[in-house]
């Protein structure tokens, strides 16, 4: 790593666990949620995943299956964009995207039926670590845009 591409605080510690949310095929390819920036940030998230994919989490967004389904707001929303929901979209679309999918199974995944991969109650497998809590989160983003990883200097 070139001292570019070096975070403000240092290294992630040995025991950070990466969390690449919903990089999944939905938001990359001609759907109404296509995230534009999503190819430019993909070569980082691989090149972190790659790094040590056992310590990666990837959040999913499960959309409802039809129209009508879902809670509270949600249920409203794939009223009116049914286009959005799984009958629609295909399940295929709800994959991770295939540069990132290929890490899985030492990679783990974590769904989630809202947008949000902090809220509510998702399929969580054990924390990597073998089930111990992970004491320390500190959030990195992949910048695409700036050429180069950089610390968001938001820890937890």
């Amino acid at each position: 790593m070139s001292k570019e591409d070096e975070l403000n605080d240092g290294p992630p510690g040995p025991d950070a666990v990466h969390i690449s949310v919903d990089m999944q095929r939905m938001f990359a390819e001609g759907t109404e949620w296509k995230m534009p920036w999503l190819s430019r940030v993909l070569p980082n998230i691989v090149e972190i995943t790659a790094a040590n994919p056992e310590r990666t989490i990837f959040t999913r967004l499960i959309p409802a299956q039809k129209s009508g389904e879902g809670v509270g707001m949600w249920r409203r929303y794939y009223e009116r964009r049914s286009s959005m929901t799984i009958d629609e979209l295909g399940p295929e679309m709800v994959d991770l995207v295939p540069d990132l999918a290929r890490f899985v199974p030492s990679a783990r995944t974590f769904g989630k039926h809202v947008y949000s991969p902090w809220t509510g109650r998702g399929d969580a497998p054990e924390p990597p670590s073998g089930g111990a809590v992970v004491p320390h989160l500190r959030l990195v983003r992949a910048s695409r845009k700036a050429g180069r990883l950089q610390d968001t200097a938001h820890e937890c």
